[in-house]
């Protein structure tokens, strides 16, 4: 079970799977998607499995102040791991916010970017543990007990990929 978005697909628009308490398993998104728009999977809380935000995407969300102006993946309950692919431009704030299943991230994007969501990416995520980022991004710094993008956890930064 599960949903496989077609490789048809550019863009997941806002609002696409809002509060869709039937979409179950885990999620696919191919690389042909490269914008995932606010609110596109906003309390999903069926979904399982890990995440991945292909190469392909270059923006999730939109830029606001507003929790309501993105959140693209808030509430939804993917998990234990998410990947955010190298090319992402933009991430909004809350987008990958209240996710208790959310344990480890591999970001190839930099520090700059995640902090652009108003600090709030991942806010609420009371089990993240570590984020693995790119061993030459100087935004990052390695270590342990760092509080990232609003987490509620303290997160330890591994300069691995």
């Amino acid at each position: 079970r599960g949903l496989v978005i077609g490789t048809s697909c550019t863009s997941i628009g806002s609002n696409a799977f809002y509060y869709c308490s039937g979409l179950t398993g885990s999620l696919t998104i191919p690389d042909s998607v490269t914008s995932i728009g606010s609110r596109a999977f906003y309390l999903c809380a069926g979904l399982t499995g890990s995440l991945t935000i292909p190469d392909s995407v270059t923006w999730i969300g939109t830029v606001g102040d507003n929790f309501g102006d993105s959140g693209v993946f808030k509430g939804a309950t993917y998990g234990p791991n998410l990947t955010i692919g190298k090319n992402v431009e933009n991430v909004g704030q809350w987008d990958f916010a209240f996710n208790n299943n959310l344990i480890n991230v591999n970001c190839y994007i930099t520090k700059t970017i995640i902090d652009s969501g108003r600090g709030e990416v991942f806010k609420g995520n009371q089990y993240m543990q570590t984020i693995h980022v790119r061993a030459n991004d100087d935004t990052w710094t390695a270590g342990p007990n760092q509080t990232i993008g609003g987490a509620s956890s303290q997160v330890t930064v591994i300069k691995d990929l």
